[in-house]
Formats: C-alpha cells, structure tokens, sequence
C-alpha cells in the first residue's frame, strides 16, 4: 500500500490527523478536512469492523465514492479506532493506487494492533488534558477564594469597633496605645484592659523601642501613608500593617491593623499546589505528544524503508529487458525487505499480546551456549564490525524462540548504534542463573537513559537521527526477560555500552515483574569460569 492515515470522523466531517506515505497523490493531506460522506471511513464506522476493499472499481459502495474517482483509489483497507471506554474516534486506513486482491487476515489483525496501540494513546492524551482541566478550574476557584478573602479584610479594617480584626491606635510621637479593640487585646495577650496608654513596645518582646520606632519612623514621619511592619505579630499567623490617618478636628494618628493570614496562606499554598499540578500535568501532556509523535515517526520510517526497497525491486523485476545475472539480486532484497517488515510486525504483536497476558513462553532443556552462538550468528554485521563469543557451556530451561530472540535484538541493537568495532557476546553461569552480557564500543548510554531505554518506543539521546529505529527492541528484550523470570539492565563498560540479561537456568514458575524498575536489575560482575571461545 502507498499511503495510511489516521481519521478523525465527526457527525459531519473526517478530519485526516496524520498521514504516511504518497498520501497527497490520493487528495488526503495532513490537517485537511472532507465531508463525511464523500470518504471512506464513515462506512467503516457504520458496520463496526474493518472494511477491505481489494478492487475499488468492482465494489459497488466504493465505487461511488467522489473519492476514489479523485484520488485515484485502487485499494482499502481501514479498521475503527475506539477510545478504551468504546467511544469511536475514527479510523486506521491504507491504500494503493492498484488494486490489491492479496489483501487479507494477516493484514486486517496487524492494522487492528495498531489501531489498539492508537487508542490507548489516545485515551491517555484525554486523562491528561481532563486533568488539567480541572486543575484550570480548582486554580481559578482558589485565586477567587483568595481575591474575596482579601475583601472581606479589607471591610472588616473599615468597621473599627465591631471588627474581629486587631485594631490599636497609636500616637505617632510616642507609639503610645491610645486605643484597641477586644480582637486587638486578644492579639496582644491580655484578656482584660489595661493597655491604654501603655507604649507599644512592652507588648513587643521581640523588638526594643529604638528598633520600634526606626521600623515605624518613615509612617510616623508622614513621608509614606502605608506600610507592613515585620516583627510586631507575637504569634506569627498576623499580618501587620500601620497607616497613618489624619481624623477629622484631630491629629495625625498610627492605625495599627492585625489582619490575620491564616486562611489566606493557606490558599496560597493550595493555589500554588495546584499550579505546580497544573504544570506537571501539562509537561506529562507534552511528553506523551512527543511520544506518540516519535512512534508514529519511527513505525512509518521502519514500514517505508522496507516497502520501497521492495517497491523498487518489483518493478526492476517488471522491466523484461534487465539482465538476468541481476535477478537473484532482487530477489534477495525482496527476501530480506519482508524479512524486515515481519521483524516489525512480530515486534508490535508481541509487545500488544504480553500487555493484553496472552503472551506465552513453552520451555524446553536447550544448550544456551548453542543457541547463543546460532542467534548471534543471523546478525548481519557490517565490513566495520566484529563479533567475538565468549560461551560458557551451559542448559537450561527457556524458550528458545523468545530467548534467541534477545539475543538477536542485543546484537542487533550493538551493530546498529555504533559506528564499528568488536561486538563481545559473554555467557556465563552465576548464582541466579545464566547471564548473557553484549558488550559493543560505541559512546554507552547516558545513566539517565538506562532506565527508560527498556520501556516501548523509548530511544537514548545518542540515537543517530538517520537510524532513529522503533524503540521497541529492547523493550522486547526486557519483555521477554521478565517472561523468562529474569531481568534485563545496562551497566557501565569501559569499552561503551554492556546490556545484561540474567534468566534463571530452571523454570522459576509464573513469571514475575523482575527485579528493579521495568525488570531491571542491579547488576552483576563480569563473566567468569570455563567458555568456549570464538
């Protein structure tokens, strides 16, 4: 198929998300928009599975379509894409410009996979910006707490007399109290009166009143009408502030208020909580769009290498005047393109069926050195490229497809980011079991990749941008080490990188998580004891 795309069809429209592939040729672009009825995936919606149409021009309902006339479809194939809770979002559509009668259950199951993967990102991108949502909204109903709270203080300083708030009168010459109100007493510790006509710095014990009267000079003094005093509040919980008025028929005097912050600090912290919230919610909405952005890049490029090479071998093939020394060539970049594409396509099954516990491993007594060795070896390595084995003789119980393929994915993984060198493959047999070290000498990995590097579609920051890959290698390899019971991790090489895997050499029963994050394990020492060598 030449192009694929994901739809989002609303009650009136399909709106095309992303695109892969010679889309434009089919009139479908990236971020436009059509009438729902015009296109394709509107019928897939209505019958609730995937629709495969292997001829355009002998399908009756397809045929009819303005699309396929402008675009010049030959073949579809969409399947429904749904939120988790069943809700529709859209479709997963591919097609080609001629018609494809070899359409069939292999690829409506792997378009289903992919659609799955999809909507769970999908329902994730929704939790997260509910999230915030609310967050938005808890934020603004603290800021208005906040505001009337500021206003109800501001009343209560106004009603002198009935006021909850502290309020003390002071002459500005000699700071002497000359009134306060019951909250004012209260504030101040004493119960009864006897305050009046008391200066303010008996009730101070914190501050002298050479101290008292430099911090309230510039109000005293008029040259500011406002100011808040540190230091005055006994119990800390009060903001104070001290204004100078001047009363009708009266002389300047000090307008001491206590207003108590309590509340108003706590809403601050509450507020600034849910910002903090807020930010983090958006930096993980931020990550998971880069995330699904990066798979979606990395599954099309793995998918259009293949594709093209095979594309373009066809059509070699097609030319009746090439040379036929030339034929095998072909051929063998035919086999090898589709090996790749199955890679891949084994590679997300996988991973879709550990997620969903169908995943199953069938063990059996093998030599591991043997099957080391045999793994290692269907790695293609390049002219620049070495591989030495290192084997200790050794049996146990595995699955021997899944455990060749980590080996398989380690090689790989060590030949494919690292400009050249000697590939080391170690085998050895330890207290826990059998540990598989591969070790390359490439730039190793940043401590703060290691943990991540083993989760999907996860990549470290040393990825050459013309070989991104997929990211879903060594989440296999971790994937598959769980599975067996076991553990992957890397750890430091003097050389570059060195992944380890530890499986126990008997069947440990169900399988477990692993030891340490995401089936990481804290790691061991070198190899050691008896090995072949090659």
């Amino acid at each position: 198929m030449e192009a694929a795309f994901v739809s989002e069809v609303t009650s009136e429209a399909q709106h095309y998300r992303a695109t892969v592939g010679e889309s434009e040729t089919f009139t479908i672009v990236e971020g436009a928009s059509a009438p729902r009825r015009e296109g394709y995936c509107q019928h897939v919606l209505e019958r609730g599975r995937p629709w495969v149409v292997r001829d355009a021009a002998s399908d009756v309902i397809a045929a009819a379509l303005p699309i396929t006339r402008d675009g010049e479809i030959g073949a579809y194939l969409g399947v429904p894409v749904h939120h988790p809770d069943g809700r529709p979002f859209g479709t997963l559509c591919c097609i080609s410009h001629r018609p494809r009668l070899e359409l069939g259950d292999r690829e409506v199951v792997t378009l289903e996979t992919l659609a799955e993967v999809l909507g769970f990102h999908l329902a994730q991108l929704g939790e997260h910006e509910d999230r915030l949502a609310a967050l938005e909204a808890e934020g603004a109903e603290l800021a208005g707490r906040v505001r009337q709270d500021e206003l109800r203080l501001g009343v209560f300083s106004e009603i002198v007399g009935a006021s909850e708030t502290p309020v003390l009168v002071l002459d500005p010459d000699r700071l002497r109290i000359d009134y306060v109100n019951e909250a004012g007493l209260a504030w101040l510790g004493h119960p009864t009166e006897g305050v009046v006509d008391t200066p303010l710095w008996r009730h101070t014990p914190g501050l002298s009143a050479t101290a008292l009267r430099e911090r309230l000079a510039d109000v005293a003094a008029g040259h500011v009408t406002k100011q808040r005093v540190e230091g005055l509040d006994p119990g800390g919980d009060h903001e104070v502030v001290v204004q100078r008025i001047v009363p009708p028929q009266h002389g300047p005097v000090l307008l001491l208020l206590a207003h108590d912050v309590t509340e108003r600090r706590h809403s601050e912290r509450r507020l600034a909580r849910a910002l903090e919230l807020e930010r983090s919610a958006a930096a993980d909405l931020r990550e998971l769009d880069g995330l699904r952005n990066a798979f979606l890049s990395a599954v099309s490029h793995e998918l259009r290498t293949p594709l093209t090479s095979i594309r373009l071998a066809a059509t070699t093939l097609a030319n009746r005047r090439m040379a036929a020394e030339r034929v095998p060539e072909l051929l063998e970049r035919l086999r090898t393109s589709a090996e790749r594409l199955d890679r891949l396509l084994s590679d997300l099954l996988d991973l879709n069926q550990f997620a969903h516990g169908r995943l199953e491993l069938a063990r059996e007594p093998v030599r591991l050195d043997h099957l080391v060795r045999d793994a290692a070896g269907q790695v293609e390595l390049g002219s620049s490229h070495r591989l030495e084995l290192d084997l200790e003789p050794l049996e146990a119980h595995v699955g021997p497809i899944k455990y060749e393929r980590i080996v398989v994915n380690l090689v790989r993984n060590a030949v494919t980011h690292t400009a050249g060198g000697v590939v080391r493959v170690w085998l050895t047999r330890t207290d826990d079991g059998a540990l598989l070290v591969v070790e390359d000498e490439g730039e190793g990995i940043e401590p703060s990749d290691r943990e991540r590097l083993f989760q999907p579609f996860q990549q470290g920051a040393t990825v050459p941008s013309h070989r991104p890959g997929t990211g879903i290698g060594l989440a296999l390899v971790a994937t598959f080490a769980r599975l067996h019971g076991g553990s992957a991790w890397v750890a430091d090489s003097p050389r570059g990188a060195a992944f380890h895997v530890l499986v126990p050499l008997e069947d440990p029963g169900p399988a477990g998580p692993g030891r340490g994050p995401h089936g990481t394990h804290g790691g061991h020492g070198g190899p050691g004891g008896a090995r072949t060598r090659a």
